[in-house]
């Protein structure tokens, strides 16, 4: 199982914005909303869907922990969760003292699906596309 971890040492990671500090997340962003356009915009599906054409029989977890300066706090957006036929997604925004913790986690699954369950892909995409968080705001004490 591939794993890669990454240490980031830098003395100003975020940007400043008035009394708060912008820090952009370096993790993938995983909602699809350009495939969700296009879906949407396509009339009635004819043929059978390959449910592991969507994700592939995978797993993709991303995490990131930093540690805060003494007395800062993130502003957390909420988790989401998004289970399907198609796979499932979840994140997790969590601050433990001075560690900033954010989780993506994605798997998908495999199996053919009528046509007619193309709504239940495009819920499931709605569904991820929620979790459209790609910085996270810092207040300091």
């Amino acid at each position: 199982m591939p794993h890669v971890a990454v240490v980031l040492r830098h003395d100003h990671a975020a940007s400043t914005s008035g009394d708060r500090e912008i820090f952009t997340l370096p993790i993938s962003d995983l909602t699809t909303t350009a495939v969700l356009a296009t879906l949407e915009g396509r009339g009635p599906r004819r043929f059978p869907i390959d449910v592991g054409d969507v994700v592939g029989p995978r797993e993709l977890i991303q995490e990131l922990d930093l540690t805060l300066p003494k007395g800062w706090q993130a502003e957390l957006p909420p988790a989401v969760s998004a289970v399907s036929a198609f796979g499932t997604y979840r994140s997790e925004y969590a601050q433990n003292g001075r560690v900033l913790h954010v989780m993506r986690r994605l798997r998908g699954n495999t199996g053919i699906l009528p046509p007619d369950r193309i709504g239940d892909l495009i819920d499931w995409l709605k569904a991820r596309s929620k979790d459209d968080v790609r910085f996270i705001v810092l207040r300091r004490s």
